[in-house]
This record gives structure tokens, sequence and C-alpha cells, in this order.
């Protein structure tokens, strides 16, 4: 499983996705799904092995569904085809108005880098690119649940409260009080697209105010607020909002993003059959 996962998609006409299925013994087995991202994305792998199961299960004598149920989503063509009319659309405007306001005055300076950089080597073969490092600070469930409640109570989310965190701790660290951070969103325009195996997601561009906001607590208010607003314009892409205002890129170079939060619930939780669910 390990071997399988660290060799790399070739990207030589042969399919980015992989399905290994491992088998211990008799009573236990191992599914092992892998996609290169430019084809899926978490919410995508998610629809589709919760179509696998529905496609298992309808094969089983007396089921009640059908193969057909497993495959109910519109198709990632349908998905083309409606962010081609976008982009000829007036919404398309609104939403390229509404990210040049929000962040003309950030691109108006000349960004400096929240941390220090390392310098890039200069081949891009990747059998030269130095390693990532992995740092993993778990947060156990009691801690996790007195965060999620303290928000609450301030009508807000365990997630305003991270993104607030991740501001003003990397605003401290550089000594600047603007900070912006990318969020993906699931960019899935609305129910159509929700089953719909594919890449479909989307970055948003939240720049948080430390000075303006005064308090940790009006941290995240702020945050819950400018995500609520971002999410009202999540289709308009990164690409062009980058094209739109030249001065985001950082020094001047082509990187407009140093953070990005990912924040993701999935649910991996399957049926096939009689099988039960082992978790390691």
């Amino acid at each position: 499983w390990n071997a399988r996962m660290g060799e790399p998609f070739a990207l030589d006409g042969r399919p980015p996705w992989r399905f290994l299925l491992l088998r211990a013994h008799d009573a236990l087995h191992g599914l092992s799904i892998q996609f290169h991202h430019l084809v899926m994305d978490g919410w995508g792998t998610t629809q589709l092995m919760q179509a696998w199961c529905t496609l298992y299960q309808s094969l089983e004598p007396g089921a009640t569904s059908s193969p057909r149920e497993a495959c109910a989503g519109a198709s990632y063509l349908d998905f083309i085809e409606d962010s081609q009319r976008y982009r000829q659309s007036a919404l398309f405007e609104r939403d390229a108005a509404f990210w040049r306001q929000q962040l003309t005055g950030l691109a108006e300076g000349d960004r400096q880098p929240l941390v220090a950089r390392r310098a890039q080597p200069q081949s891009i073969d990747a059998r030269e690119l130095p390693r990532a490092q992995l740092f993993h600070l778990p947060l156990d469930a009691s801690a996790y649940a007195r965060m999620e409640q303290a928000a609450k109570a301030q009508g807000l989310s365990s997630f305003n409260v991270l993104l607030a965190a991740m501001a003003l701790y990397f605003g401290r660290l550089s000594d600047q009080r603007k900070v912006l951070i990318g969020v993906p969103s699931l960019n899935r325009s609305g129910q159509r697209f929700r089953q719909t195996p594919g890449m479909f997601t989307g970055l948003q561009c939240l720049l948080l105010d430390l000075d303006q906001a005064g308090t940790a607590s009006g941290l995240m208010q702020q945050a819950g607020t400018q995500m609520q607003a971002a999410l009202r314009h999540a289709r308009y892409p990164l690409s062009e909002l980058a094209h739109e205002l030249p001065g985001l890129h950082l020094n001047g170079q082509g990187e407009v993003l140093e953070l990005l939060l990912s924040f993701e619930r999935q649910d991996y939780r399957l049926q096939f059959g009689a099988a039960q669910l082992t978790e390691s």
C-alpha cells in the first residue's frame, strides 16, 4: 500500500487514477483509491466512493436500488459548459467587481513575504526538489468540542476560530497587519453538481486586517463575515483575480498565496454488503 502511494503518476496517457484491492486474509481486505488532483477533489472522491457502495448494494440479492442510482449526478461536461456560460455572464462581471473592491488596496502596495523563504532550486526536476516536511499538531476531541462551543456562543464556527488564529499567528510572526489567506471551496454551483466526481475546487482570497479587528473576538467575527461574502462570489477563479490585480503577486513574482487553510469534513463510512469497516 505504501509503495503504491509513493509512486507518482506518469501523466503519459495512462489514466491518472488507480484502484487497488489488497487482501491480508479471507476476513480482511483493503481498498486503495488514488486520483491525481488534476481530475478529482476530496469531495468528488467521497461521492465516487458512495456511488461505488450504491452500485455494490444494487447487485446484492433482494436489493431495492438500481445501478442507475449510483450515477445520478450531472456530468463534468455539463460543469465545463456551465463555467463557459458563466464567463460570458453579468454575474462574472459582478463577481470581478467584488474581488477588485476587496483586494485593490493590498494589490497597490509592495507585498512582502509573511515568512522567510528558502532559495528555490533552479531545476524543476522532481528528483531534485527538497522533500516536503509534515508537522502534526493534533487537537483532541474534548478541546475541539470546547472550541466549537465557544465559537457557537458568538454565532461562529470552529472554522472561523482557526482562520482567525492563523491570521493572528502569521501577522505577529511577520509584523504585518494585513494577512492574505486562501480558502478552498467546493465550487459546485449549488446542488446540481453535488454528486458529480471531478476537480471542482475553487480558491477564495480572504484579507484579514488585525488593526481593524482590534481583538481576537473581533478577528473571528471579521473572518466569519468575510467568508460569507466570499462564498457569494466563489465562482470567480483565482487566475482571473491575479490577472485583474497584477499587484497581488508577491514581490512582483508569480505567487499570489503563501497561506492556505483547508478545513474538511469528509464522511468515509461505507457499506459493502455485510462487510465491517475497520479503522486503523
